[in-house]
């Protein structure tokens, strides 16, 4: 699991760096998260650079907020017969009776459909719909 979080803090570093400015808020979640991993330097840095008395491994664990963990839109998936025919960006509050109409406005979707019958459609929120034709 270590190449995975040294992955997402690369990840975290590199959003950071195409920011034209950060807070020490910023700055201080990624010291929290880094310390695990390099916890010499941190605390360095944590003392010299942003002037904190208690030591860095004590300190509060940040705090997430729930409400930005979820995306406005994601990427919807189009199968048919269960093979991808199509993927469109839609708002993460589509109906899934929407779901199918959006489908149908993709071309390469238009023209499987095109002469043949819906058996069913499935779909998963937020993921995927799969229309089953004849």
């Amino acid at each position: 699991k270590y190449n995975t979080v040294v992955s997402s803090l690369m990840i975290l570093t590199g959003f950071y760096e195409k920011c034209d400015k950060i807070t020490k808020d910023d700055y201080r979640v990624l010291l929290h998260l880094l310390n695990p991993i390099a916890p010499h330097i941190t605390e360095e840095v944590w003392h010299e650079l942003l002037n904190q008395t208690e030591d860095l491994a004590t300190a509060a664990w940040p705090i997430y907020d729930e409400n930005k963990l979820e995306n406005e839109t994601y990427e919807m998936v189009v199968q048919i017969n269960g093979k991808v025919r199509g993927k469109i960006e839609v708002s993460s509050d589509t109906a899934e009776d929407e779901m199918l109409e959006i489908a149908k406005t993709i071309e390469n979707v238009k023209n499987y459909l095109e002469g043949a019958t819906i058996v069913k459609v499935i779909t998963v929120p937020k993921k995927l719909i799969n229309i089953v034709i004849k």
